[in-house]
């Protein structure tokens, strides 16, 4: 407790923080949802208008805030416990990409899931690939899915709202 009222006021925010303040100030980002794993350490911010954020405290290509649009993803797979679950390709805008990840995360023969990622397929030469850990600690399979299924739901939201309106 002292150690986080000495770090407040020398200006350290945490990374849930520093999230919530780009929730707040930045204009890409208002009317967003926060979806955060791992207590805290790995977050995903999706906007109604199709930004999102990913922030990664394991992952060290994603120490900092990665931000793109929907419209750059094209496909991802989930990786679980090492092992590819599935490959969705397609534009999002087609909207192919997030529709089956309840099946695959369903299907999955494992009860206990030790890692899970989701790894983004973009369209940024520099960044290719994005793996977004999900979990890095063991759970069970029915404790993640809900979770996912509702990051998934939710970008499939925007993903067709941003489809009606072109």
């Amino acid at each position: 407790m002292i150690l986080g009222f000495i770090l407040n006021k020398v200006g350290y925010k945490t990374p849930k923080q520093q999230i919530q303040d780009l929730q707040n100030n930045d204009e890409r980002f208002k009317n967003s949802k926060l979806f955060s794993f791992e207590m805290d350490t790995n977050m995903i911010l999706i906007s109604e208008s199709g930004f999102i954020s990913l922030y990664s405290g394991f992952n060290k290509l994603l120490k900092k805030t990665y931000i793109f649009h929907l419209n750059d993803i094209r496909g991802f797979e989930v990786l679980t416990n090492g092992n590819m679950s599935a490959s969705i390709g397609g534009a999002v805008v087609g909207g192919l990409l997030f529709g089956s990840i309840g099946s695959i995360i369903g299907g999955q023969s494992v009860e206990t899931i030790n890692t899970m990622s989701l790894i983004f397929k973009t369209n940024n030469f520099d960044m290719p690939t994005i793996e977004f850990p999900i979990i890095q600690t063991g759970t069970t399979k029915g404790a993640i899915e809900k979770k996912v299924l509702e990051v998934t739901s939710t970008l499939e939201f925007v993903e067709r709202k941003i489809k009606d309106q072109t």
